[in-house]
């Protein structure tokens, strides 16, 4: 695997984790709790760009909801 398709791998995998915590976030939400996160789009989005990602696929993943989210 060269370095770019191990770059778009490493991207695809963080946004997965977020779409993965999607759910437990909106429950601590829900209870009041303050969740802070924007950082860690912001960090793998910059993280990705700077690996010669386009940046047009970086902010499609990075926004995307989760598949089974309705609202």
């Amino acid at each position: 695997m060269n370095k770019k398709t191990n770059a778009y791998a490493k991207h695809f995998l963080f946004c997965a984790h977020l779409w993965e915590v999607q759910d437990k976030i909106k429950e601590l939400l829900s209870s009041g709790v303050n969740v802070i996160v924007d950082h860690y789009i912001y960090y793998g989005a910059s993280h990705s760009i700077a690996q010669g990602l386009d940046y047009r696929y970086v902010f499609f993943f990075s926004s995307m909801r989760s598949f089974h989210d309705k609202s």
